[in-house]
C-alpha cells in the first residue's frame, strides 16, 4: 500500500471514491437526495475549496486507487476531510494510513488539534476514528425537523442525559 499526494490524473478515481462515499450516506440515512444527481462531481467542489491544503490517495497494486483523504486548514485550525476507502478494501488499515499522513502533516503546519467531523450515523467511521484517538467532542450540531416525517431518524443517542434521534 502506498499513500501519495493526489495529482490531476486521479480525478476520475476520486470521483468514483467520492461517489461511493455519497452512496453510503444515501444508504445509511435512506436518503437517495443526498449529493444530488451527479454525486461523483461533489469532489470537484472539494478540490476548489480554499481551505484545502493536502490530499492524499491510497494505492494498492492490484487494485489501483482505494482511498483518499485529505487536509483543510483555516485559521491554524486542522479538519481531516474526507476520508474515503473503497468497499472491498476496508478493514485492512488503509484509512489508518491516510489520517496518520493527514495528521503528520497537521502537526508539522503547528495545528494543536486535528478535527474530524463524521455524519452521525456512520456508526464505523465513528468507531475507527475513536479507535485512532479522536475522544474529545468539539462542536455538535443540532437541527429542528420542520417537516412532519421523522421516520428516517432513530432515536437511540443520548448526550449530556438528553434523547436525540440521528
Amino acid at each position: 500500500m502506498e499513500i501519495r499526494p493526489y495529482v490531476a490524473a486521479d480525478l476520475a478515481d476520486c470521483r468514483g471514491l467520492h461517489e461511493e462515499l455519497v452512496g453510503h450516506h444515501r444508504e445509511i440515512y435512506d436518503a437517495p437526495h443526498i449529493g444530488g444527481d451527479e454525486p461523483a462531481l461533489g469532489f470537484d467542489d472539494y478540490l476548489a475549496l480554499p481551505e484545502r491544503v493536502a490530499t492524499w490517495v491510497a494505492i494498492d497494486d492490484d487494485c489501483g486507487i482505494v482511498g483518499m483523504t485529505g487536509l483543510l486548514w483555516s485559521d491554524g485550525e486542522a479538519t481531516i476531510e474526507p476520508v474515503v476507502v473503497a468497499d472491498g478494501s476496508r478493514g485492512v488499515g488503509t484509512g489508518r494510513r491516510l489520517i496518520e499522513t493527514a495528521i503528520t502533516e497537521a502537526r508539522s503546519r503547528g495545528a494543536k488539534d486535528v478535527n474530524v467531523s463524521p455524519v452521525a450515523r456512520n456508526e464505523s467511521a465513528i468507531r475507527a476514528f475513536h479507535h485512532l484517538g479522536f475522544r474529545t467532542l468539539g462542536h455538535v450540531q443540532m437541527f429542528m425537523r420542520l417537516e412532519v416525517d421523522e421516520s428516517t431518524w432513530r432515536a437511540e443517542i443520548e448526550v449530556h442525559g438528553r434523547h436525540f434521534n440521528y
